[in-house]
């Protein structure tokens, strides 16, 4: 079997393309003769498929640091467009959502017609921005139009709330369209063997930021692109409870032309990026994901994986279909308020019983069922 990947950038770090490579890393290792590689940028092909050693072949598409995005996706979509012409017949092309629309399989992570209504409706930008958006967001449409309308294209989703989507608004067959959930690396997300006094004062001398958190107080933590994952919400929310203190970490960054409002009552330490997230979920209590569309939503797992109070929205959110009705996560209706009154200090014994409730919970979607998933689509 030949397999190609077209995706824009291939690096484990990054979340769509992480489940991507997961997918791929366990798939029979003797079925696969060549893989291809249709990127802008990747991370060293023998470190991310090292059982597929002498079978990758990269095709490095020029033009990377082209801007803005609408000119960076349309230059991708035309090189990739003769690549995959000149691949051989016998080729399956697989690619992330619209990277590409010259592909068999579309492994969906995200459908921009249901995100573009719930981006405008949440953010406030300046006229520039949104008419660049609005024009963005069509694009992106049109190409999905195109690309999932096509008879011969297959679907690899990553959650239940996309395949009704794909059927009812794309009125695609239901034999065309698998659902195979993301897991997360349970080695690497393992709680850190540190008390949280020594873990706190590792990691302050890596990142200052985080100095002037109140051990003895409940740490909540925030991952993600920080305007379309909810954290202003979050923080709105956090403000009008005047009455209580709260202490936020926010791993990420704000859309371009945004800014935070901080409530007086809130000690928010920002951290721009990192490599070492587990530490982060080892020191706080809970995580906190208001997020309006999340397809699915691996930061959400991984802190379940790593013990943590989980509090999340309950619609659209792919990881709270797998997560429901376990201890500790709490899942809240997009029209209702945060519960922020559930955040505590917890004890370690009980961040461990609930990982390892939830580790076993997590085995009927790990990462070999879902490429289990992919192989039965390959076949079709």
């Amino acid at each position: 079997m030949k397999l190609a990947l077209f995706v824009h950038e291939l690096f484990y770090e990054i979340g769509h393309s992480k489940a991507l490579i997961e997918y791929i890393r366990h798939l029979p290792q003797d079925q696969i003769s060549e893989l291809h590689l249709v990127v802008y940028e990747t991370a060293d092909p023998s470190q991310l498929f090292p059982q597929f050693k002498g079978k990758v072949i990269v095709h490095q598409i020029e033009g990377n640091g082209l801007k803005p995005s609408l000119v960076r996706f349309s230059w991708y979509h035309v090189r990739s467009w003769f690549i995959s012409k000149a691949l051989s017949p016998d080729v399956i092309k697989i690619g992330i959502g619209v990277a590409s629309i010259a592909v068999d399989i579309v492994n969906i992570q995200f459908i921009h017609r249901q995100w573009s209504q719930r981006y405008f409706a949440q953010n406030q930008a300046n006229m520039v921005t949104t008419i660049y958006k609005k024009i963005l967001f069509a694009y992106l449409n049109m190409c999905e139009d195109f690309l999932f309308k096509k008879t011969t294209t297959r679907f690899l989703v990553i959650a239940d709330f996309l395949k009704s989507a794909l059927q009812k608004d794309f009125h695609i067959d239901e034999a065309k369209i698998a659902v195979a959930h993301s897991s997360a690396d349970t080695s690497f997300f393992a709680p850190s063997p540190l008390s949280r006094e020594n873990l706190y004062s590792q990691m302050v001398k890596s990142y200052p930021s985080l100095q002037g958190l109140d051990l003895t107080q409940p740490i909540a933590l925030f991952v993600g692109a920080f305007q379309r994952k909810g954290l202003p919400r979050l923080l709105k929310e956090m403000g009008q409870g005047t009455d209580q203190h709260f202490q936020l970490i926010a791993v990420g960054r704000s859309e371009k032309g945004h800014t935070l409002q901080i409530p007086p009552n809130v000690t928010f330490k920002e951290v721009s990026f990192t490599k070492e997230l587990p530490l982060f979920y080892s020191l706080a209590d809970a995580f906190i994901f208001p997020t309006e569309y999340e397809p699915y939503g691996l930061v959400i797992v991984e802190a379940a994986v790593m013990g943590l109070m989980v509090l999340v929205t309950q619609e659209e959110v792919g990881a709270s279909e797998v997560l429901d009705n376990l201890s500790g996560i709490h899942l809240f209706s997009r029209y209702a308020p945060i519960p922020l009154n559930e955040l505590r200090c917890l004890a370690p014994g009980e961040r461990e019983k609930w990982r390892h409730e939830r580790l076993e919970h997590l085995k009927k979607s790990d990462w070999t069922v879902a490429a289990q998933k992919l192989v039965e689509l390959l076949k079709k």
